[in-house]
């Protein structure tokens, strides 16, 4: 039985016993259709090749329906099973098309609202969904899947030529084609208290998922994750850009890039700077300082390596026993030569390589641009050229030289060091060994001979503390330094005082010191006396 006439009714009920056989096509132009329970029971049926509704305006279709039962409902139901196999082809349970030839907004292939706002009371939801979908697994049989098995599938086509363009302004978060769209609206302004997300994935106890997400590109893509946080909205803030949690020892890498390769690098920050890891065992800071504010760890056999136009600097770490010398900074020069510095846990000091030179100062205890500072103890096995040693500001007495010596040692052999000038021995300080495992003569030895400042004067003169031996050719005053400069610590100035002129020559002392236990002396010529400041007077010797 077929209908090529439309119905005119306005609202036309079909009752049970209205109800057709088998309708081939039905073309209805009415303003609705409402099927009576009252009056088609329960359930109705209907065979219809196709069902039109020609209609501009308005609804075409409503399903109105209440439930109190504790079951599920499906207003409607749309099953399809094939009768045999199908190499192309398929079914759409549901197939809407929206045709957008002309200017037009809000448009929908399928629409589907959880509207929350009729309710009067409190309500306890579980999984309320707008739209939702399930793939049921088969437990028996194999599936084998040529492209995808999805519980969504989304696609966009076509577009080989043809301009879709737009402003970039719209409230929307500006002009997109997207295959997935979600947008939090901007009515919803409370901080829930329950969880919040755009997406959440969940993989239950006991399966195995390869990937949480999967973004597969073939095409020319600019980024594949964009977090954006907007530049003028507000509050528009973001605590964490990604955030990973994990319990102990349940995650392997945080990001692994290991199959990547990169043209850039790696890692760019925020100032554009970068972190590249170009070979295999090199992380390559392309910043000009690399700030670490905590400690760099280096694990056995590993090396920190630092590189510029003409040098470079490495610590070498190996794995060693007792005694041995465990830890290097080697410098290299451009030609390969190497100097180290290294570390000997035998005895608890840094070996300086023999040859090495170490310009510049080495200094106890200020830092500025022009100071290596060194404070520590170093054991220095070979040749070791210095430039100028200095010791602290008001540091009092400072070890410069310290020389163990043991019961190896015989009685009476020298034990202490050699001061040298282009090879040549100049001064020999140290101590005569007891042959019990320590010394017990200090000496002082010179090689060739000993100079020291002497001067001539003509007129009257205040010595001065670098003086030595001071010639009087004239009548006339020397005057002595102020003890509180001469004398300090068991130590005190010697001045050696010879009068060569006719005249006689005074000694005066500064202010209130004395001279034995007068404040002057007077010196006829060729006298000569020696002086030596003390904790209480000038003393004549």
């Amino acid at each position: 039985m077929a209908l090529s006439a439309g119905l005119m009714a306005q609202n036309t009920i079909f009752g049970k016993a209205g109800m057709p056989d088998i309708w081939d096509i039905i073309t209805l132009n009415v303003d609705s259709i409402f099927l009576a329970e009252s009056l088609i029971g329960d359930s109705a049926y209907i065979s219809i090749d196709s069902l039109h509704f020609d209609e501009a305006t308005g609804t075409n279709v409503i399903l109105d329906q209440t439930t109190t039962a504790n079951s599920y409902t499906q207003n409607i139901l749309s099953e399809w099973t094939p009768a045999a196999a199908m190499m192309a082809g398929g079914s759409n349970g549901i197939y809407a098309i929206c045709n957008a030839i002309d200017s037009l907004q809000n448009a929908y292939g399928l629409r589907a609202r959880m509207d929350l706002r009729d309710a009067t009371d409190s309500v306890d939801v579980n999984q309320l969904h707008a739209i939702d979908a399930l793939i049921n697994l088969n437990e028996t049989q194999d599936y084998t899947v040529d492209d995808n098995i999805s519980v969504i599938g989304g696609a966009i086509h076509g577009g080989t030529s043809g301009i879709i363009d737009g402003t970039g302004t719209g409230a929307l978060g500006g002009a997109t084609m997207n295959v997935i769209f979600g947008m939090w609206g901007p009515t919803a302004t409370q901080d829930f208290v329950v969880e919040t997300n755009f997406v959440k994935m969940i993989s239950h106890a006991g399966t195995h998922v390869d990937y949480g997400l999967n973004i597969e590109s073939s095409s020319d893509m600019d980024a594949g994750i964009l977090l954006n946080n907007h530049v003028s909205n507000l509050p528009a803030t973001m605590d964490v850009g990604i955030e990973m949690i994990s319990a102990v020892s349940k995650m392997i890498y945080g990001i692994d890039m290991s199959a990547a390769s990169f043209t850039g690098a790696e890692i760019r920050g925020s100032n554009s700077e970068t972190i590249d890891n170009l070979v295999n065992g090199i992380w390559d800071f392309q910043a000009s300082i690399a700030q670490i504010d905590g400690g760099v760890h280096l694990a056995d056999d590993d090396s920190l390596l630092v590189n510029s136009d003409k040098y470079s600097l490495y610590i070498r770490q190996a794995a060693a026993s007792a005694g041995d010398r465990d830890m290097a900074i080697v410098f290299v020069e451009e030609d390969g030569t190497e100097h180290a510095i290294t570390w000997n846990d035998g005895n608890g000091a840094w070996d300086i390589d023999a040859g090495t030179h170490v310009a510049g100062y080495l200094d106890a205890d200020s830092v500025n641009a022009d100071h290596v500072v060194i404070n520590i103890t170093m054991d220095v096995q070979g040749a070791a050229t210095f430039g100028s040693l200095i010791t602290p500001d008001d540091g009092g007495m400072v070890s410069v030289f310290d020389r163990d010596v043991t019961g190896s040692a015989g009685a009476g052999v020298q034990q202490g060091e050699i001061f040298r000038s282009d090879t040549v021995d100049v001064l020999g300080v140290g101590a005569l060994a007891d042959g019990a495992g320590t010394v017990d003569q200090p000496f002082i030895e010179m090689y060739g001979g000993q100079f020291a400042r002497i001067i001539e004067v003509t007129s009257n003169y205040t010595a001065d503390l670098g003086d030595n031996t001071i010639l009087v050719t004239d009548t006339l005053n020397i005057t002595l330094p102020a003890l509180s400069d001469a004398y300090a610590s068991d130590m005190g100035l010697e001045l050696y005082i010879k009068l060569i002129a006719d005249a006689p020559c005074t000694l005066y002392c500064t202010g209130s010191d004395s001279l034995d236990n007068d404040v002057s002396a007077v010196l006829a010529r060729w006298d000569c006396v020696m002086v030596q400041a003390s904790s209480s007077r000038w003393v004549i010797k």
